[in-house]
This record gives structure tokens, C-alpha cells and sequence, in this order.
């Protein structure tokens, strides 16, 4: 219910800029970065594999002009997934 009342919010006002992390198949639970209390999580910022970049062909006609990668993957990676969403929105 929530993710379609963000959808619609997003269908109405375009986004100037954006960042992207992997999402698993696995939660993850790690400290909030505020209140440091646990959350469980399927969005994590460490890839292991490209398909956790798969998700975002469902939300192309959301993505602005403007995506940075938000991952902790070395500079070496983080070239080799720009790429692969390069494919994956063009």
C-alpha cells in the first residue's frame, strides 16, 4: 500500500537526482544511523552480484537524469555497474 502512494507521488513530481544501492534477496540488519537501534533491510550498499542491480528496470520511467551509486564497492566495480545500468536504462 505505501509503495503505491509513492509511486503516484512519483508519477506526479519528477526527481532531479538520485542514488542507487543493490537489493537482496536476503534481510540485513544493521544500526540506524540515527536512533543506532537495529533495522532489518533488503537494501544494502555492498554488491556482490549485478543482478541485485536488477530491480531498477521495473522503475526506469522514476529515475531522474541525475543517479549516483551508492555502493561501497572499490572504484574498479563501481565502473563495471555504472555499465551495466548504462544497459539497463538505455
Amino acid at each position: 500500500m505505501m509503495a503505491m502512494k509513492v509511486l503516484n507521488i512519483l508519477e506526479k513530481n519528477k526527481i532531479g537526482c538520485c542514488h542507487v544501492s543493490v537489493i537482496s534477496n536476503e534481510f540485513t540488519t544493521s544500526p540506524h544511523w540515527i536512533t543506532n537501534k537495529e533495522i532489518k533491510s533488503y537494501s544494502q550498499h555492498f554488491m556482490k552480484e549485478l543482478k541485485e542491480l536488477d530491480y531498477i528496470r521495473k522503475y526506469i520511467k522514476y529515475l531522474p537524469d541525475i543517479i549516483s551509486i551508492e555502493l561501497e564497492n572499490s572504484f574498479e566495480e563501481q565502473l563495471r555497474i555504472g555499465k551495466y545500468l548504462e544497459k539497463i536504462i538505455n
